[in-house]
């Protein structure tokens, strides 16, 4: 007998709940009070933020204070670039009804520009941003009479915001950076605890062996 989907979705969003929940109490309560509440914004998903959190210390096992800091900031770092990819889709889309209307307005040849704007767009840009496909059929074949494609289109909007998507880059790179660098300073401390044991054993080896070599000489 099969289980209901519907069961198994609800099972599966309450393990996920619990997990998060775990998480969240593992957080040492000054770590916790420092973090809390997450730079999550109102359209954005905070279970998700959490998911990501769950991800860097399954990756990063924090051991001290300073490792939990460390995980936060790679967690924010990231969370905020994947915002920031989020954004310059939406930049795109934002100035692709006025590269539709731009590159069908260039279709009217000799046709003053509003008429051929009104003759041309109609309701047929709007349609097309909701992809409609008659209306794409449309466009593409108002393109087509200019050697355009529909890549134009996306081509004339990222055009219009290039400047803007470069700062974006370069605030994006400097987000990867800082991740890195805290990653990388995990990475020192897990290193330095683990051959930690390893340093007490030679200093206690060092601290015992006059006494040694003197007791062996007297056996000798």
């Amino acid at each position: 007998m099969n289980a209901n989907p519907k069961t198994q979705s609800t099972s599966t969003k309450q393990s996920v709940a619990d997990q998060l929940s775990d998480l969240q109490k593992s957080i040492p309560d000054i770590i916790l009070d420092l973090i809390s509440p997450p730079p999550v914004l109102q359209d954005e998903d905070e279970e998700a933020y959490w998911k990501l959190f769950a991800v860097v210390v399954e990756e990063h096992p924090p051991q001290t204070e300073l490792d939990w800091l460390d995980i936060k900031l790679i967690v924010d770092e990231r969370w905020e670039r994947f915002r920031l990819d989020r954004i310059k889709v939406d930049l795109v889309g934002i100035k692709r009804k006025e590269a539709v209307q731009s590159l069908l307005t260039s279709v009217g040849g000799d046709q003053p520009g509003r008429q051929a704007l009104d003759s041309l767009v109609g309701g047929t840009v709007a349609d097309y941003l909701k992809g409609d496909s008659k209306a794409k059929k449309e466009v593409a074949a108002k393109l087509a009479q200019i050697g355009l494609t529909e890549t134009a289109i996306t081509a004339e909007a990222v055009t219009a915001h290039i400047d803007l998507f470069t700062a974006i880059d370069r605030l994006a790179q400097s987000k990867a950076t800082r991740w890195q660098k805290a990653e990388a300073r995990l990475e020192m401390r897990r290193l330095t605890r683990q051959s930690a044991p390893e340093r007490h054993a030679a200093v206690a080896n060092d601290a015992v062996r006059p006494a040694r070599d003197e007791a062996r000489a007297a056996a000798e």
